[in-house]
């Protein structure tokens, strides 16, 4: 997959041979629908409805006072051969005031099912914000943005690991002081 801020998504289809990777390793480009989103930064894909599909996920940023998350659900059949790939109509949720730069995801409460965390450009108070999945199969869904206490998004990238070995995901923070 690949994208970039406020431009088209586009999708290389891996068709290379296990074991073997070259530069014929990916199909041609296939566009998706531009009408699908526009105005986004930072993409991520998940299965976020544990369907067995990978959906699609990234920060708005057309609005400067109106953070929100777009998700677009993979309704791709299974076999099916297409030259392009299927997605619902997009799903948005808000964030307070900021604008977001990334969106993440991990399963921070143990549910198997991937909750998401998301930060802002703006230098303000616990602009982090983490979303709980409360997902069905076919139907993505998301509690309201609860905020990390503490946190700081000025200049900060985030990462998501289990540092300490305890079954639970950690956020590894970097930001400027």
């Amino acid at each position: 997959m690949l994208a970039s801020y406020n431009a088209q998504i586009s999708v290389y289809e891996n068709v290379s041979t296990p074991g073997s990777i070259t530069s014929s390793s990916f199909a041609t480009r296939i566009d998706m629908d531009p009408s699908l989103v526009s105005n986004y930064a930072e993409i991520n894909t998940e299965d976020l409805d544990c369907d067995g599909k990978t959906d699609i996920f990234f920060a708005l940023r057309d609005n400067p006072d109106a953070g929100r998350i777009g998700v677009l659900r993979n309704i791709h059949s299974s076999g099916a051969n297409h030259r392009w790939f299927p997605f619902a109509t997009i799903e948005e949720y808000n964030t307070p005031v900021y604008t977001l730069s990334a969106v993440s995801s991990g399963d921070f409460d143990g549910d198997g099912k991937p909750d998401l965390v998301s930060w802002g450009s703006s230098c303000g108070a616990n602009p982090v914000y983490l979303f709980q999945n409360i997902s069905v199969v076919g139907d993505i869904r998301f509690a309201s943005a609860g905020s990390l206490s503490g946190a700081s998004s000025c200049g900060a990238r985030f990462q998501i690991a289990d540092l300490d070995g305890d079954n639970k995901l950690d956020l590894v923070e970097t930001h400027r002081r």
